[in-house]
């Protein structure tokens, strides 16, 4: 058992910091789990006893709930810096993102209860440090520590959201970053967008002229099943197709869709040739 100090505490249970916390109040901090996380503070106050000194452990919440585990041990500031991780990975590419994202999180979630455990050490220690009571000192635990399920709500929704609006495609992700780093919030419009449609509607139906032997039938000419062929990063140029469909006659087209440099009118479909 710890000694009793001048001032109401025991003398600390282990080496970590300059002023060790009480086995008590720093399974009150830890709240849930509160057995596991001491038995980390443990193994890392006992330093070489511990593989690298305590610094590397496993912990499957910190990998599988990823960001949202930050926010629900109240490790805010870490959590929100942590969500730009994917969100960069997938501007870079897609790819990255897929194979990175998971490996990033497994390397923190193998240093996550010396994270947890040091700064939860630090806040009791820093509670400690205010000239106050007794309840006040076991208020202001309960207030600082424990877990939060509602940032961990707050915080998922985030992430959730956050990779709704990701680009999916790996040309796209790539050109939404040069925009970025060019300071041009405008987004290449997609094939299905009206804007497209618009303009290619009146390109196709001129491109098929040549085709029709009865010029007085081009008004009864549609087109229709537009889609993505292909985006081009570089050239920010992306390609589509749609079905131009007349009178006993249907006809598949690609044309593309670029920027115009018009900021009134940025879009611009053009180029349109048959796809045999």
């Amino acid at each position: 058992m710890a000694e009793v100090s001048a001032n109401g505490r025991s003398n600390g249970v282990g080496g970590l910091g300059k002023n060790p916390p009480d086995e008590e109040d720093l399974r009150q901090f830890f709240g849930r789990n509160d057995t596991y996380y001491f038995s980390q503070y443990q193994k890392i106050s006992a330093g070489g006893g511990a593989f690298l000194g305590g610094l590397i452990s496993w912990n499957w919440s910190a990998f599988l709930l990823s960001v949202p585990w930050y926010f629900y041990r109240r490790m805010a500031t870490i959590g929100a810096c942590l969500m730009f991780v994917p969100v960069v990975l997938w501007l870079i590419s897609p790819r990255v993102a897929i194979i990175g994202t998971p490996l990033v999180f497994a390397m923190l979630a193998m240093v996550a209860n010396y994270v947890y455990v040091t700064r939860s050490v630090e806040k009791v220690e820093e509670i400690y440090g205010d000239s106050i009571s007794q309840m006040q000192r076991e208020d202001a635990i309960l207030r600082r520590g424990g877990t939060s399920w509602s940032a961990y709500a707050v915080a998922a929704f985030i992430v959730a959201l956050g990779w709704g609006l990701v680009p999916r495609g790996e040309g796209e992700a790539q050109a939404q970053w040069m925009r970025m780093w060019q300071g041009d919030g405008v987004k290449l419009a997609t094939c299905a967008d009206d804007v497209v449609r618009e303009q290619a509607g009146l390109l196709l139906r001129i491109a098929v002229r040549d085709r029709v032997p009865d010029k007085t039938t081009i008004s009864r000419f549609s087109v229709s099943g537009y889609k993505d062929l292909s985006f081009d990063a570089a050239k920010v140029l992306r390609t589509c197709q749609a079905t131009v469909t007349g009178p006993g006659v249907s006809w598949r087209y690609a044309f593309d869709v670029t920027r115009s440099g018009d900021k009134a009118t940025p879009t611009k479909v053009a180029n349109a040739r048959p796809v045999e």
